[in-house]
Order: C-alpha cells, then structure tokens, then sequence
C-alpha cells in the first residue's frame, strides 16, 4: 500500500510540474502577442530562450535544487511580464525578453536532471508530458475564457501545485534510494553508431515537422487556434506513447519502423492535400478530417520520441544531462532553420527534412541486411521529390481545389509564411484553361476575395469586395477630404488586395500601409495589380509591421486611420477588433480624424452578443462619437461600417450626400452614436480579458466554408453523388505522375534503381554470410 501511494505521488508530482511548464510557455507567448507583437520574431525568441535556458540548467546544474530554481523562474516570469506591458515595445526590449524566458524555463531542465535517478526514464518523460498535454489544452482554453487574467494568475497558482508535490515525495522516506537501472539488458548498449546524432536529428526533425503540419491543415481546416491546438495535442500525446513504447520495442522493430515511417513521411505529407480534397468531395463530416490531422500529427511525433528514454536508459542516469541537451540543441536548431527556410529559401523545408530523416535511419539500420537496399530506395525518392516538389504540390493543390469546387483551377501563387499560407488560383470554364473565370484569393484555406477576369485575362465586373472597400476607405476619405479641404494622411492597417489604398490615393497626400505578412503584399502586386495599381500610386508607402506594435511606437498622427482586417474569426485578428487596440488606434489620430471599421454583418440589438455588436460596443467605450454606416438590405448586402471620432467630424447630412452623388446610397441606413438606434446594453465588446467564443467561431466557419452540416444531411446521397463527381474530375497530380511513368528515360531510371537496391541487397546477404563463415 505504501509502495503503492509512493508510486501515485510520484506520478502526481511529475504531471504536476507537465502542467506548470506549459502553463508558463502558454503564458509566455500570449503575454508577449498581447503586448509586444505579433510577429513570427516572438515565437522565435520564446523558443530560443526556452531551450537555451534548459539546456544551461541540465549542463551546469544552476540552480542545484529545484525548488530554487521554481522560486527563481517564477520571480523572473513575473518580472517578464511586467516588462511586457509597461516598457516601449521596440526591438530593444527582445534582449531583456530573451534572457528572462531564458531564466524562466530554469525548471525544465533542473527537473530532468534532479529525477534522473531517482526513477524510471520512460515513467519520467511519460508522465511529464502527460501533465504538458494537459497544461496545454488547459492553458488555451483559460486564455480563451479569461484572457490576459489567465496569464497573470495561473503560473503563480500551477507553481504553488508543482513545489507542494515535489516537497512531498521528496520527504517520503526511502525516496532518494531507488535508483534507475537497466530496463535493456539483453540489448547491446550500442544501439546506434551515434546516439548523440540520433538525439539531435529527431529533435531537429520534430520542431520542424510540427510547423509543416501545422501550416498544411491550418489551410486545409481554415481554423487556426483550433487546428494549433488539435495538432499541438495529439503531437504531444505521440510522444508520450513514444515514451512509454521506448521500454518494449526491441531494436529489431525499432530498425523495422525506421525505413517504413520514412516512405510513409514521403507519401502522407506530399499528398495530403489531395487526400482531403477527396474527404471534402466525399462528403465525409469535419472528424474524418481531423482524423486524418490526428493520424499525421500523432504517428510523426510518437516515432521519433521512442529514442531519448531508450538511450538514456540504456548508457545510465549520469547520461540525462548530456543526452537531453543534445535532443534540445537538436530543437532549437530546427528552430532556427525553419525561421531561416521559411524567410529565405522555402523551398529547402522538405528537401532538408528527407535529407536528415535519411541520415537518422541510416544510423538507425546499419547493421541490418536491407540497408543497402533501403539507401538506394531512399535517395531516389528524395531526389524526385526535391526535383518535383514544385509541380507536385501545385498540382495536388489544385486537385484539392477542384474538389472544392472550383472548376478547372489554375493555381498562379503559393506561398507560406510565418502567419498565413495563401494561395491564388483562376478557375476557368473550359478545360483548356483559357475560358473567363474567375480569380481567388485563399488566406489559410478562407476565401478572401474574388474577381471576375475576361478572355484577355483582364480584371471586370464588379464584386462584393468593391462595395466592401468603398464603404470602408473611399467613403470616409471622400467626406473627409471635402470636409477639411485639403489631401489627408491616412494609416491603412492590413494589406489583403491592396485595394483600399487604390481607391483613396488621389486624396491623400500621405498613405502607409501597415501589413504583418510581406508575401500578401507580394501576390497583391504581382496578381491583383490590375485592381489596385499600386505601381500608380505615388504616395503609398508599405511597412511589414504588426499593426499593434506600429501604432505603439510611430509618433506620426493620421486625419483617417483604416481598418482594413479580415474578421475576428482567429486570435491573431481578435486581438486587433478590441478596446485595447482601439485605444492605440484613437492616440494615433490627429484632431479631427477619423477611425474607419467594419463590423462585418449588420449590428442588430436583437442579437447582443454577435460579432458586429461587440465590435460596436468597444468603438462606443472607446471613443465619443462614431456615425453607423447599415446596409441593410439589397443591393448593398447586410454589412456595418463605423467611423469613429474623438468628437463629431461627419455629419449624417455629409455622409448621405456623398452616397447619393457616387449612386451607393440605395438599401443604406445612416445613423450616429448619437441617434441610439441600437441598444448595446447587455453586449459585451472583445477584451484582452475575454476571448470567449474563438474555438466556436473557428468551428463554425470551418463546418460554413466546407457545408459539412448540407453533407450531413443526407450522407449517402451525397457519398453517391461525390463518386460520381470524382469520376468526371481532372485530377492533374494524378496524370502528371502517369505521364513521368510513361516517358522512357523515368522507365529506364526506375529499372536502373530496382537492379541497384537487388545488388545491394545481394552483397549485404554475402557480407554477413562471410561473417558467419568467419565465426
């Protein structure tokens, strides 16, 4: 019985402190996106100084005592955050940011080191992690519910949790003198040929395959916090099955798995967009996809997890130090190279991954009789992937396009970023592609915007996105103009088609426009320039910013600041839709300036605590006066504008006049704060304090974009009807890969790679044959 409370406190203790140090890194990124920015640069500096600071506190053993080192990053976080909100937010603050994460992350590595031999290995990292799963589901879900109340109260509170349940077991007697042994005896202790280059290629080739999946589903599912949280879980709950696997799979399996999650890597993840165009056309619900998001997630993390118990088991506790570090050091490399791939050279992601997974086996397989054979196989995929990845994933991606629907699909751009994978594709009539069609842009998997083109590939007509941006940009800069008499200097925040800036350049004598992501201005002047002009433009001025940190640190005042941001269906946007933000955006307006916003739908006081009325409501605690722009019915659509003031600057009278002469007035409401036709009593507006709702809102545009609710319906007629569609589809992907097996020279390359893996085969059969006959 006693072993027994000993074994559950212990377990207690190490899911505990899981728990604590997810509830600290969680927090520390939210801290630094709330008051600091946005920018991928965060996520970089809370990585780097989170593994550097593990790795110094398991090779110096500073602090010596856990406790002490709790003590020490608790202070040191709380420090940290008031830094973050209280100091300029300028790139000078990274440095004293960077070395208090670094203080901070102190107990993930003095844990290791302190339990390295006092229990199992595997039950160590298990349990840990498990207790990390948790914290992290916990973590953003309170952040979702409380906000940035959440950040100041649960580390304190999981700390507390974490130093009470190491006190305990440590005060049980007979705790220190259980000692780790062996669970391997059987097993050469050489395993590897390096076990330091195992460790530190599954840590490099771990944070890297993370940020691939996370970018791939985030398109797929267009649900950004949910996907990040499906993926960040299931991810971490592979490596705690790796974990507790390590101890019961013989090497000769671990030699057999090695190879096959290699082909299997190739296979899923360089076609996993087609897979989930054929869910979609299917008519499967939203959980096979995520199922396939869990499968992809869990069996990547799970394998390459199996290797840091299993070696330290099988060297001894004295190696945990040096062990550990390098899976770390592996870590934050990876890191880092992805920082660097994805700002430089995207198209070495994939390349250097196959490459290093390669290795990895290879040092894995050694001594087996297939790695010859597995070499020869193994290269030659990775030369045709590397060679052909650029024409295998457009082409995958339009096959996951067509499937959606878009007829014929002609994808023109692809890029991902730190923040968005966007994509630009004309779909057409005909399938020579050279029909009218229309042109598409996608952020995260979302269509943003469309335009019809005609035969000449020329933008015509009109769409929803030019009603959208008069009434956003060119409306309030009319009246403004008019109003002073005189060009304005206008603040444009969000770049999307760049086609707000267009629409107000001959009354400004100043535009800048602030947008995060540099590859969404890139394809809005290399495909949407027929819209926007911008090479026209002579007073446009583009900073790569995030908007938050912009307006905290420009001293420059503007006559109208423009709002031109997708909806807060995301974080990263709901942060910018809030009081806090919009206390930014009043203290960067001249005297008499405006602020422009939409509130997506139409505000209705039927509806309290919808999206458009709790945009409205932190416009109305946040300035004194805003005119309501309510296009209420056809042919203007059912959409809200605000434009906000810190004293009346429009009139109703000004508004309706400049309508009525540019013909827009039809099916259109004006009114003002003044006027109280909407009762915002009862509404809560969008916080830094609450987030709720963005989990809800993620699902409900998921299930909108893909109809999973139509499909649901009637599932088998729609499966039915999906085979039949399918049947008729032109799946490009497919006839490409058809047309290389066709050409000759690729017949030739193929046979000549199959004779070389059977003579490779063959001479390890002979080499271990000789050995035998040595023996």
């Amino acid at each position: 019985m006693k072993d027994r409370f000993g074994y559950l406190s212990k377990t207690m203790a190490f899911v505990l402190m899981g728990l604590h140090l997810a509830v600290l890194q969680v927090s520390i990124y939210f801290a630094a996106q709330c008051f600091i920015t946005a920018t991928f640069m965060v996520y970089f500096v809370v990585l780097s100084g989170w593994m550097a600071g593990s790795i110094f506190c398991l090779k110096y053993a500073f602090p010596e005592k856990l406790s002490t080192a709790l003590f020490v990053s608790i202070g040191a976080y709380y420090l940290l955050i008031f830094m973050v909100r209280n100091c300029y937010p300028g790139l000078v603050l990274y440095a004293p940011v960077l070395g208090m994460i670094f203080i901070v992350s102190f107990p993930a590595g003095a844990f290791f080191r302190v339990w390295a031999r006092k229990c199992r290995v595997y039950s160590l990292f298990c349990h840990e992690n498990n207790g990390f799963v948790a914290g992290y589901v916990l973590s953003m879900a309170a952040f979702v519910r409380w906000g940035v109340n959440f950040i100041y109260i649960a580390p304190l509170v999981t700390c507390v949790f974490a130093l009470l349940s190491q006190h305990i077991v440590v005060s049980m007697r007979g705790n220190a003198k259980v000692v780790l042994k062996s669970l391997h005896r059987s097993v050469d202790r050489r395993l590897f040929a390096s076990d330091r280059a195992v460790l530190y290629l599954s840590g490099f080739n771990l944070i890297s395959l993370q940020y691939i999946i996370v970018r791939e589903f985030s398109s797929i599912i267009s649900a950004s916090e949910l996907t990040i949280l499906i993926v960040a879980s299931t991810y971490l709950a592979g490596l705690s099955v790796g974990y507790g696997l390590s101890r019961y799979l013989p090497a000769r399996v671990v030699r057999f798995l090695s190879p096959v999650m290699f082909f299997l890597h190739i296979v899923i993840f360089m076609s996993v967009k087609f897979i989930a165009g054929y869910y979609i056309r299917m008519g499967y619900n939203i959980e096979t996809l995520v199922g396939l998001l869990v499968v992809a997630s869990f069996c990547a993390s799970a394998f390459y997890s199996i290797f840091l118990p299993r070696l330290i088991d099988l060297a001894g506790a004295s190696s945990m130090r040096s062990y550990y570090s390098w899976n770390l050091l592996g870590a934050l490399s990876g890191g880092a190279f992805i920082f660097f791939a994805v700002a430089r050279a995207p198209g070495l992601l994939w390349p250097v991954y196959f490459v290093l997974f390669f290795i990895l086996t290879m040092i894995i397989i050694r001594r087996s009789v297939y790695a010859g054979v597995f070499a020869v196989a193994a290269v030659s995929a990775v030369c045709f992937v590397t060679l052909n990845q650029g024409d295998i994933l457009r082409l995958t991606a339009e096959d996951y396009y067509q499937t959606r629907g878009y007829s014929y699909p002609e994808l023109l751009f692809s890029k991902n970023s730190f923040y968005h994978s966007i994509d630009i594709l004309d779909s057409h009539s005909g399938s020579e592609r050279d029909a009218p069609g229309r042109r598409t842009a996608f952020i995260n998997g979302v269509r943003y915007f469309d335009y019809g083109i005609d035969e000449n590939n020329l933008f015509s007509g009109e769409t929803s996105l030019s009603e959208f941006t008069y009434f956003l940009a060119e409306l309030p800069t009319k009246c403004l103009y008019e109003k002073l008499g005189r060009k304005l200097r206008i603040l444009v925040l969000g770049g999307g088609s760049m086609y707000s800036a267009a629409r107000i350049d001959k009354y400004s004598a100043e535009t800048i426009l602030v947008e995060i992501d540099p590859i969404v201005v890139e394809s809005a002047k290399k495909y949407w320039s027929g819209i926007n002009k911008w090479d026209h433009l002579a007073n446009l001025r583009i900073v790569i910013d995030d908007a938050k940190h912009y307006l905290r640190t420009t001293k420059k005042k503007f006559d109208l600041i423009i709002m031109d941001i997708s909806a807060p269906y995301y974080l990263g946007t709901r942060l910018l839709h809030n009081r806090s933000f919009f206390s930014f955006v009043k203290r960067g307006l001249a005297e008499g300036g405006i602020f422009s916003e939409s509130t997506q739908g139409r505000p209705k006081s039927s509806r309290k605590n919808s999206m458009s009325m709790r945009i409205m409501k932190g416009i109305e605690e946040t300035f004194d006066f805003y005119n309501v722009i309510d296009c209420r019915e056809s042919p203007r659509g059912r959409r809200g504008f605000l434009y906000a003031s810190k004293e009346q600057v429009l009139s109703s009278e000004r508004i309706v006049k400049v309508m009525e002469r540019d013909g827009m007035y039809d099916g259109v409401g004006v009114n003002t704060s003044n006027d109280h036709n909407i009762d915002l009593s009862g509404t809560t507006a969008y916080s830094l304090t609450n987030m709720r709702g963005l989990f809800k809102g993620n699902r409900v545009r998921m299930n909108r974009r893909m109809r999973f609710k139509k499909r649901q319906d009637d599932q088998e007629e729609l499966l039915e009807e999906g085979r039949e569609e399918l049947e008729d589809m032109d799946f490009r992907s497919i006839m490409y890969l058809k047309g290389l097996w066709e050409k000759k020279q690729n017949r030739l390359i193929l046979f000549s790679v199959c004779v070389a893996m059977l003579g490779a085969y063959c001479l390890s059969l002979r080499r271990k044959y000789n050995g035998y006959l040595r023996k």
